[in-house]
C-alpha cells in the first residue's frame, strides 16, 4: 500500500541550523518548483531525516534566504498570485544573495 500524503501534512524541516515547521501546501504552492516536486509525495522514500534524532528534512541552503523563500510560498498557497512581488522589497544585499542562491 502505497504513502498518503496530504496537503495539511506538517512537515519539519531544517535549512543551515534553522528549524521550520510547514505544511505540504506551502511546501508545494508552486508545484514545477523544486520544493513541489520534493514534498509532492512522489519522493517521500528519498526524504532523510536531518539525523539528530529529529525527523527533520535537511536542506543545505541558507536559512534567511529559504525564509523569504517560504514568505512568498505561503503566500501563493492562500490565494495571493502576487505573491512574488514582496520580494522585490527586499533590500539589495539580499536581493543579490538570492541571486547567488
Amino acid at each position: 500500500e502505497g504513502l498518503v500524503v496530504r496537503s495539511t501534512d506538517r512537515l519539519l524541516l531544517n535549512v543551515d541550523g534553522r528549524h521550520f515547521d510547514m505544511t505540504r501546501r506551502t511546501l508545494t504552492a508552486v508545484p514545477d518548483s523544486l520544493l513541489g516536486a520534493m514534498f509532492s509525495g512522489q519522493h517521500e522514500g528519498r526524504l532523510q531525516p536531518d539525523g539528530k534524532g529529529e525527523k527533520r528534512v535537511h536542506i543545505d541552503r541558507s536559512g534567511a534566504m529559504f525564509e523569504c523563500i517560504l514568505d512568498v510560498l505561503q503566500g501563493y498557497s492562500t490565494g495571493d498570485d502576487n505573491a512574488a512581488f514582496a520580494i522585490y522589497a527586499l533590500p539589495d544585499i539580499q536581493m543579490e544573495a538570492m541571486r547567488e542562491e
